[in-house]
Parts: structure tokens; sequence; C-alpha cells
């Protein structure tokens, strides 16, 4: 079965439009740039989310994503793992915050993305 590269094309095209400017794209919206304030490590992190989901989707099509079982008890595909990746990740930084306080969370962001390493790589 060949796949339309229309939809991924437009789907690539979108996520690349809506990182290059998130605050612009608030204000064409009508909400404006008071709704959430945004510092470079907010639009470093909605751009690498944005960025992961285009290299999902780029891999996708290249190699064809198949469930596999790891360590985790159900089988899982590659866009499984990337997701309880970040939701665990989320998590990391929520118990970091509630042990240690809101000060640097560079200790956080380091365990999450080992994290994440070991779940895509054994997950």
């Amino acid at each position: 079965m060949r796949r339309s590269g229309k939809v991924s094309t437009l789907a690539l095209a979108t996520i690349v439009a809506l990182t290059i400017s998130p605050a612009a794209l608030a204000q064409a919206s009508g909400f404006g740039s008071t709704w959430m304030y945004w510092t470079v490590p907010t639009a470093i992190f909605f751009a690498g989310i944005a960025a992961m989901l285009a290299l999902l989707t780029v891999l996708d099509f290249v190699y064809p994503t198949v469930e596999r079982k790891g360590f985790l008890p159900i089988a899982t595909t590659r866009g499984d793992r990337v997701f309880q990746s970040l939701l665990g990740s989320a998590y990391i930084h929520v118990l970091w915050v509630l042990f240690t306080g809101a000060g640097a969370l560079w200790g956080a962001t380091v365990i999450s993305l080992i994290f994440a390493v070991v779940m895509l790589r054994w997950g």
C-alpha cells in the first residue's frame, strides 16, 4: 500500500508553522499574547514537543512502527513510548519540585532525559 505524501507534508508544515512563533499565532487567533507569558524555556519546551511530533511523523513513513514488548507489561509502539516518557517526565518534575522546592530544575531535567532514553530504547 502506497502512502500519500500530501498528508504528511501538510502535517509537517503545520507543526513547523506552530513552532516558528507561538506568540504570533496567539496574536493572530485573537487571544493576544497576554494569555501566556512566553519565555525562552517555554518556547524551547513547546518547540521540542513539536519537533518530536514531526520526527515521529517522518519516522513512521520511513520506518513504519511495529508493536514490541520490552520491560513494560504491554506491547507498545514508538508513539506510545514517547507519550509515556513525556508523562513520566512530568511526574519527575512535579516530584522534584515537591521534594526540593522550585529552585533549579536541571536535576529533574537530567533524570527525565535518562528516563526517556530508557523508555524509548527498552520500554
